[in-house]
This record gives C-alpha cells, structure tokens and sequence, in this order.
C-alpha cells in the first residue's frame, strides 16, 4: 500500500474493517454531552413540571361549591325531575346530600386504594430486593471479578433497583391522582361535560407526563453517573491491557495513515500466527519459516 494513502474496503478489506471495528472503541464516541442529551434532560424536566402543574390545577378545583354548581345542575334539570317524581320516581337529592355522598365514595375509594398499593409493593419491594441480590451475584460479580478491565461496582443491580424504584413512584402517583380526580371529574360535570372533561384529562397528564419525565431523568443520571465512577476508569485500564483503542486518530490524513499502520501491523501479527498455527498443523512437513509470511499475505485470509 502506498505511503500516505489509508485503508478501504476496496483496496484491503480486512484492514477496512478492523479498523471500522476498532473506530467504535473510541473514547469520544460514548457519553458525551452534546446537543441530544441536552434536549432529554430539559424534555424530562419540562414532563416532570407539566405533570407537577396539571396535578395542581386538578387541586385547586374547590369541593366546597362556594359556586353552587350543583344547585345550578339540580335547578338546570328541575322540570324533568319533576315529571319523573310525577309518575312515582325517585326524589330529587339535596345538594348537601349529593356533596356528602361525593365525599364519602371517594373517601372509601382511597382508602381501597392505599390498602392495595400497601399490599403490592410490599411484595414488589421484596420481588425487587431480591431479583436484585440475584442480579449483583451473578451479571454484576463476573463482571467484577474479570482480570482485565473489571468493573468496580454492582452496577446491574443498581441499575434494576433504580427503576424498580421509579416504577413504583409512578405507579403510587398514578393510584392516587386517579382516586384524587375521581369526585372533581364528578363534581365539575355539574358544571359541564366540557369541564368534566378538561378535569380528567388533566389526571391522565400528571401519571403520563410524571412517568416519562421520572423515567428519562432516571436514565440520564445513572449514565452520568456510570461514566463518572466507572466507565473512564474501564478505558484507561482496558487501554493499560493492549486494546489499541488509543490508537484510533483524530486529524489530518497522515495521521490517519500512521494509526492505521500500527493497528494492521498489530493485527497482521496476530492473524498471521493463528493462520500459521493452523496450517503447520495441517501441513507440518511444506512449510518453511521464511515462507510461511509470505504465503500468508497470498492467501485469501488476508484479504477476508
């Protein structure tokens, strides 16, 4: 190959390919900061604040009826109430009745709610806990106890409690505000279907804004947090046990070349001493040292 040219798929493969290879061992090529992650995390953080406002408008509905909405709904409807107790059918229901039924249904929802929440996480906690525990001793320990490059902490483990974690957050958020929006959904179609509607939509909001803004902030902060304790350690040691990674160039053309030389020369080494392994092995008796480079140059492994 002549000087100052770099390699191609067309010119040798095996080296274009490494090199591709060996390109994507890069250290600036995983977890940097550019305009992607940034646009994640303000995404996350604008769910989470979305979520957070809709579930304070769902609050500031007022149960009291300082408005009289549902006086206004009974009266609104007073003339078919009316040919209905006519004809025998239930009476009308006061307003205070209606707002102390409100109260006491959705009372007795949450405290069913909370029950079941109370049940279902006390054996998730404990599923989680102990999933977790399989996790760190098998994925995570291997992991650890490599002899090149091994990692320093649990970090599978870590990872699975994490978003055991955040599930459970969200699905305690969605449990509640659901029970929550139930009487205001009730309470505000007095007024209208419309606003009934903007109610509940708005209680869909908080668990679908919250969960995905808690799930992507979840997975930012452990990747920032990985990197930082663990991952530009495992390069420097795996650079410190001969991965050629460091090698990969940045700049000009003849710096490119050079790399590129040093990788080949690397790897020509090693293919050439399997090749040369294998076919003493086959034709121990044809093969001299001072052909055998030379027949493996020829060969199609070579170029494979």
């Amino acid at each position: 190959m002549p000087d100052g040219s770099v390699f191609n798929e067309w010119t040798q493969p095996a080296k274009f390919h490494y090199n591709y290879k060996v390109g994507h061992g890069a250290t600036n090529k995983y977890f940097q900061a550019g305009i992607a992650p940034l646009c994640i995390f303000c995404c996350a953080i604008g769910s989470v604040l979305w979520g957070t406002i809709a579930g304070f408008l769902i609050k500031s509905i007022d149960m009291t009826d300082k408005a009289d909405l549902i006086q206004k709904c009974i009266d609104k409807y007073a003339e078919q109430q009316a040919k209905k107790e006519a004809v025998g059918g239930e009476k009308q229901a006061t307003k205070e009745s209606i707002l102390h039924i409100l109260e006491k249904v959705g009372g007795k929802i949450t405290e069913g709610a909370k029950a079941f929440l109370y049940k279902e996480y006390l054996w998730l906690t404990v599923w989680s806990c102990s999933f977790a525990i399989v996790l760190g001793t098998t994925v995570d320990l291997l992991e650890m106890s490599m002899k090149r490059a091994p990692t320093n902490f649990p970090y599978t483990a870590t990872s699975y409690l994490t978003g055991s974690i955040t599930s459970i957050i969200a699905g305690y958020i969605g449990m509640r505000i659901a029970v929550y929006t139930n009487t205001r959904v009730t309470y505000t179609c007095a007024d209208s279907t419309h606003r009934g509607f903007i109610t509940a939509f708005r209680g869909g909001q908080v668990l679908g804004f919250v969960l995905v803004g808690l799930a992507l902030l979840n997975i930012m902060i452990i990747i920032l947090i990985f990197k930082a304790c663990w991952y530009n350690e495992y390069l420097d040691k795996a650079l410190a046990a001969g991965r050629p990674i460091d090698q990969c160039p940045v700049g000009s053309a003849e710096g490119i070349a050079t790399a590129q030389k040093y990788i080949w020369a690397k790897f020509e080494n090693q293919s050439f001493t399997q090749w040369n392994a294998n076919l003493m092995a086959a034709m121990p008796k044809t093969l001299t040292k001072d052909s055998d480079m030379a027949a493996f140059k020829a060969s199609s492994t070579y170029y494979a």
